[in-house]
């Protein structure tokens, strides 16, 4: 929906028209991060997409911003406000507090999984959460300290969707850019199940990435289950 309001905006022969299936644009692009916040990592393509036609700061592009977070926060504000959920969440957080926090909201920002994952960073978490004196650990413990970070991963998965945002609309379209970015979102994920694998083989430069990655995490996985037993 997003992609068809930003494609006839494009194809829009008068401006009126152009603003009405920007606005819709807009809109639509409030409830997709409403729904699953992921959406929001479109917002630089989008943003190059108008800057060229209206310039980096734009009134029309402007417009575009405020309309999505006003859709934001209506759109949330009904859903947070009303009799259910806020009082509800409240409730459950005066009840148990912290561990609530983070097993609903927090979890993925702190979680580190080392079992069952495909993403790159799955062996500098390993060895993190296993060191041995053979291992970075001892040699680099600052280094180490940074990567076994939660929050770690998201500066190059942040930085590289930003760039291909930003970088490849002209080149190759918001429709292919927007689906470089959920590539590149995918693949640098801090944890990549093996629900995402029919998506790796879809893209044929990754195959080998992911048999690596078989070829290791299992056999980890089943070492350590084993041990623990």
């Amino acid at each position: 929906m997003l992609l068809l309001c930003l494609r006839n905006s494009n194809k829009a022969l008068h401006d009126d028209e152009r603003v009405v299936w920007e606005t819709f644009a807009a809109i639509t692009l409030a409830f997709a991060i409403s729904w699953k916040i992921y959406p929001i990592i479109y917002v630089p393509a989008i943003w190059a997409l108008l800057a060229k036609r209206y310039g980096w700061l734009g009134g029309e592009v402007w417009w575009f911003g405020l309309v999505t977070l006003a859709s934001l926060v209506i759109i949330n504000g009904s859903l947070w406000s009303m009799y259910v959920q806020l009082p509800l969440r409240l409730k459950l957080t005066s009840r148990w507090g912290q561990p609530f926090l983070e097993h609903t909201f927090l979890y993925h920002l702190t979680r580190l999984d080392h079992r069952h994952n495909f993403s790159p960073y799955f062996y500098p978490i390993y060895h993190s959460l296993f060191p041995s004196s053979s291992t970075y650990i001892d040699t680099y413990p600052f280094l180490a300290k940074i990567i076994r970070h939660p929050l770690t991963s998201f500066l190059p998965q942040t930085t590289l969707v930003a760039l291909a945002g930003f970088k490849l609309p002209k080149a190759i379209g918001i429709e292919g850019t927007m689906f470089f970015q959920t590539a590149i979102f995918v693949v640098f994920n801090k944890v990549v199940t093996s629900q995402v694998c029919p998506f790796y083989l879809s893209l044929t430069q990754l195959m080998s990435s992911t048999l690596y990655g078989s070829c290791l995490c299992y056999p980890m996985s089943f070492r350590n289950s084993t041990c623990r037993k």
